[in-house]
């Protein structure tokens, strides 16, 4: 997933996020868009690195992040027509 945050914080290191080397750890600043894996992501917001308020991921604002998911904020689906119309009730 593509992750882009913007918070006002700057440059952060996450020395909990192991990654190949060259990059042993995870650097994020801001405004860049970084290719993050779930598990990574959730370590990054649990341990308060980045709220979710800040972040952007694939495009859709987050919500909450969990181990194995991540909530998008619903406002955007709610603006889409539904794919089935159901005929008005007659009095």
């Amino acid at each position: 997933m593509k992750l882009t945050f913007k918070d006002g914080k700057g440059r952060r290191v996450v020395t909990e996020v192991k990654r190949p080397d060259p990059a042993a750890v995870l650097v994020l600043e801001e405004e860049k868009e970084y290719d993050i894996e779930i598990g990574e992501l959730f370590i990054v917001v649990d341990l308060g690195y980045v709220k979710t308020s800040d972040m952007i991921v694939d495009t859709k604002k987050v919500i909450n992040v969990y181990p194995d998911a991540i909530k998008f904020d619903e406002e955007e689906f709610k603006a889409r027509k539904p794919l089935v119309q159901t005929p008005p009730k007659k009095a």
